[in-house]
């Protein structure tokens, strides 16, 4: 159908354009602006605000906007809201090869992970006003870590 309409249209501009276009699928926060005087291809920056395609992952990488021609990428929040955890996200792809019925298909596991902190690093928790240190993940007052006899 696209023929058709460049065909009909006569103006073969048209054709010279979707060719620009087709040039910046791998810059998504540029546009082609137009054609100069030998109809090679003109380009310019998208407008600030500008939506465009998130890469490695949508989860871990949901949200992507242009600013001043390059690509913002705002990460995942994994944060659990446990001040004695690390969080982070990945990006995992899957091994695919020996699975029967996955095989040629790329995969990921993206996910949210959350490590505990070494034991005794210090905390703070909304429930008590003294500093507490981590242990097994939990941010607990230092006379609540009893030592057993």
């Amino acid at each position: 159908m696209l023929f058709l309409a460049i065909a009909m249209s006569g103006d073969p501009s048209h054709a010279l354009l979707a060719r620009c276009r087709t040039l910046l699928r791998d810059q998504p926060c540029k546009r082609v602006v137009g054609l100069d005087h030998k109809g090679g291809c003109v380009y310019g920056d998208a407008q600030n605000g500008t939506v465009c395609l998130p890469e490695g992952g949508l989860f871990c990488n949901p949200v992507c906007t242009c600013r001043d021609g390059k690509p913002v990428r705002v990460m995942r929040n994994c944060d659990d809201g446990n001040p004695c955890t690390k969080d982070r996200c990945e990006h995992n792809p899957l091994d695919t090869a020996t699975t029967p019925g996955l095989s040629g298909l790329h995969l990921t596991a993206d996910m949210c992970v959350h490590e505990f902190l070494e034991d005794y690093t210090p905390c703070s928790n909304e429930d008590f006003t003294v500093p507490g240190h981590c242990k097994t993940g939990e941010c607990m007052l230092p006379e609540m870590d009893l030592i057993p006899d």
